[in-house]
């Protein structure tokens, strides 16, 4: 694992996707085991792995930038922070901010 990490982050490198997968994936694990975002609201987090996983998937499908997904993953993190969704607006959220981030990473 620490090398996917180290070759994710190397800035003579571009990363890989499947070193940014592997990455996620850590990060995932490690967010399951402890509370990275306690000013969350209580309603999105039990959803946000979910989410994440949507938003990977429609990375990869659409074809784009991998950093279109961690910017749009930095846009629904921030905007959930603030702002108390109904279940039924996450994926709505989780569309925006990818349509947001597609429009911003060049």
């Amino acid at each position: 694992m620490r090398k996917a990490i180290d070759t994710a982050l190397t800035p003579t490198r571009f990363p890989t996707y499947e070193s940014i997968l592997e990455l996620l994936e850590n990060m995932k694990e490690k967010e399951s085991q402890c509370n990275v975002f306690p000013n969350f609201k209580a309603t999105f987090l039990p959803y946000r792995s979910e989410m994440v996983r949507r938003l990977r998937n429609q990375v990869k499908r659409l074809e784009v930038d991998v950093r279109v997904g961690f910017l749009a993953l930095i846009y629904m993190d921030s905007t959930l922070s603030k702002v108390d969704v109904k279940e039924e607006g996450l994926q709505l959220i989780a569309t925006c901010c990818l349509y947001l981030a597609s429009k911003f990473v060049v």
